[in-house]
């Protein structure tokens, strides 16, 4: 799922959660439209859809930077739930009230691959990343 990422200081940092037209006019730090374009165009549609837009004031290619910036409060972004992994001081991540958006994750492999490799990852990956029914 994307999560909203703040600084510790913004006023979206507390309180109910914000809708995508709560972002409208907050300076936007986004994913590249083209190291991050996957990103960077499932966020556009996320403001398209509900009837919005951002204000964008930096793309980026990494989360790392993202974070970095939102830390220093330079702007306000849409991430990865992952992102929560890399425990960024000053930066709060929070779900908006909306429901979720979740980014697609693909394994893809050619079918005739005899790496002796192939199938134990595969398999790992499977089980690790299976959703359940």
């Amino acid at each position: 799922a994307l999560l909203l990422a703040v600084s510790a200081t913004h006023r979206f940092a507390k309180g109910p959660a914000p809708t995508m037209k709560d972002l409208a006019g907050e300076p936007f730090i986004t994913f590249s439209p083209v190291d991050g374009r996957y990103f960077y165009e499932l966020i556009e549609r996320m403001f398209r859809k509900a009837g919005t837009s951002a204000r964008y004031v930096q793309h980026v290619s990494q989360v790392h930077s993202i974070l970095a910036l939102v830390s220093a409060g330079i702007g306000i972004a849409l991430v990865p739930e992952t992102a929560r992994k890399l425990h960024f001081e000053g930066a709060v991540l929070r779900e908006l009230a909306s429901p979720p958006v979740h980014a697609q994750l693909f394994l893809v492999w050619l079918s005739e691959n005899d790496n002796p490799a192939l199938p134990a990852f595969r398999d790992l990956a499977l089980r690790h990343f299976a959703i359940a029914p």
